[in-house]
């Protein structure tokens, strides 16, 4: 369906890269060609030497962090979590 196809990467979020070195990685084992990534938000700037365009990226949330599970400061200092945000919207707990 994709061999020899020019290919455009859609995503929601970016943060590690993980699943866009993924995509890149199913485009290109079935002969296709990635010829740009676009995303809602996106804290990394380019997977590889593509450019990744951000609607969203850390210049419009400053305060924006992630963390490894194993590495979170607020999880290591025993800080409750106050509301969940996914999918379905805004939670509080």
């Amino acid at each position: 369906m994709i061999e020899k196809k020019n290919v455009l990467i859609l995503i929601d979020t970016a943060t590690t890269g993980g699943t866009l070195k993924s995509a890149l990685g199913s485009v290109h084992f079935y002969g296709g060609h990635v010829v740009g990534i676009g995303a809602i938000f996106s804290v990394a700037t380019q997977i590889d030497t593509i450019p990744i365009r951000a609607l969203y990226s850390t210049r419009d949330l400053p305060d924006y962090a992630g963390y490894a599970s194993d590495n979170c400061p607020l999880c290591k200092s025993g800080t409750p979590v106050d509301a969940i945000c996914n999918g379905f919207g805004y939670s509080t707990m």
